[in-house]
């Protein structure tokens, strides 16, 4: 999984990123082509003279933020401490960048499980518990793990456990 931007940045380019935000929001682009091009032709489809893309954005922004703290809420006390640890070591970035694959298929890859599938181990029960949330729980899950490395008060894992909770460490 890729986790750092590795374009070189033409300079006769128009718009060249000025920050690091900007520079990583470029990058993001650059590397989901088809995400860009799928919102720019939903932002077309909902349209009109009436209604223009900054308003569809907000609102739609409003809907997806009222559903992934929805959803955030429902995993309360679903993961232990432990399996908190793991998650947020499978991509210590402020941003997620695996879109093509799975919050389960990233902490099995990440803990090789595939040759050492220990069944007794926390990133495999871990796994397992992946595998049943839903697409939202995971959207609303990786969502959860950005702002965790974001935060730089607390910190990661002290915000996730005061995001979701934590259930006690496994016997």
């Amino acid at each position: 999984m890729k986790n750092q931007c590795s374009y070189e940045i033409d300079s006769d380019e128009d718009d060249l990123p000025e920050t690091v935000a900007e520079f990583h929001f470029y990058c993001w682009k650059r590397e989901n082509q088809h995400a860009v091009r799928m919102l720019t032709n939903e932002m077309f489809r909902r349209q009109n003279e009436d209604v223009w893309p900054e308003m569809i954005t907000q609102v739609s922004l409003a809907r997806y933020f009222n559903l992934i703290e929805g959803e955030r809420r429902s995993m309360a006390m679903y993961f232990t401490e432990e399996e908190l640890y793991v998650l947020l070591s499978v991509n210590p970035q402020r941003w997620w960048t695996g879109l093509e694959s799975s919050l389960a298929t990233a902490v099995f890859e990440h803990h090789g499980l595939d040759e050492n599938a220990d069944k007794d181990s926390v990133p495999y029960r871990l796994c397992v518990k992946l595998s049943k949330l839903s697409a939202l729980q995971a959207t609303s899950l990786i969502e959860l793990l950005e702002c965790a490395w974001r935060d730089d008060v607390i910190g990661p894992v002290a915000h996730v456990v005061k995001e979701i909770g934590s259930a006690p460490l496994a016997a």
